[in-house]
């Protein structure tokens, strides 16, 4: 679905699941109010699990997804992004929200 004109903001939505299931296909559903009603670009990220790979991966593919959504959405990079996820994903947005503003 191509980003609107001007959009209201940016969110970019990170997946629960115990850092070990799901993905972000199963919660789209759940998010599609952001952009029908309130006029939001959302970004889905799936992260390395930990099935897949151990710490900092999941974090790293996360810092990798926001440079990549910039690249996408230019007025991203000026506006900000809103960072937010549920159980695992708000754990993985927290730590990656204080890395950028920590190094």
């Amino acid at each position: 679905m191509p980003a609107p004109a001007s959009p209201r903001g940016y969110v970019m939505y990170v997946h629960g699941g115990g850092f070990a299931c799901t993905s972000f296909f199963q919660y789209k559903q759940s998010l599609t109010f952001l952009c029908r009603a309130a006029g939001y670009v959302v970004i889905g990220v799936d992260y390395p699990q930990s099935t897949q790979a151990s710490f900092p991966a999941p974090q790293m593919a996360l810092l990798r997804a926001l440079r990549d959504a910039c690249v996408l959405f230019p007025g991203m990079c000026t506006v900000g992004v809103h960072l937010f996820g549920d159980s695992a994903g708000g754990n993985l947005a927290l730590q990656v929200a204080a890395l950028l503003v920590n190094p």
